[in-house]
């Protein structure tokens, strides 16, 4: 998989940062989503969920303005990584009623970008029918 994390990893990050977890002064790494929020976070939690960024990070990384994000932004929201990163750092999954199934999905299909197992096994496993049979449209 010939992926650039470029447009989703920026060094040099201005945005604004999210709240707790994310935002701790130890992290390595700031992930900046589509929408402009920064998550300060951990290559080694990164590395260890997602085989994806093991091989990125394990690749020189370049310096000066090549480290900076390219010019087509990520298409994940804050929402979307905030929600995957849970997995990454092995926080409570997030509870997708009827109403968030778009999200559900967007989540997923970011999981498996990224080959995040645990939060694709998860995600599959979700229990969409019980949910909609509780919840009936």
């Amino acid at each position: 998989m010939d992926l650039d994390l470029r447009e989703l990893i920026d060094l040099n990050a201005t945005a604004s940062p999210i709240a707790h977890p994310f935002t701790k002064p130890s992290a390595d790494v700031i992930l900046r989503s589509s929408d402009k929020v920064d998550f300060k976070v951990h290559k080694l939690m990164l590395s260890e969920a997602s085989p994806v960024f093991e091989t990125k990070f394990s690749l020189p990384q370049p310096s000066g303005p090549e480290a900076e994000a390219s010019d087509s932004p990520p298409s994940e929201t804050s929402a979307i990584i905030n929600q995957l990163l849970g997995f990454c750092y092995l926080m409570a999954h997030p509870d997708f009623g009827v109403g968030n199934l778009d999200q559900l999905a967007a989540v997923l299909e970011t999981a498996l970008k990224y080959d995040i197992s645990a939060a694709v096994t998860h995600l599959r496993q979700h229990p969409v029918r019980q949910v909609v049979l509780e919840e009936p449209f």
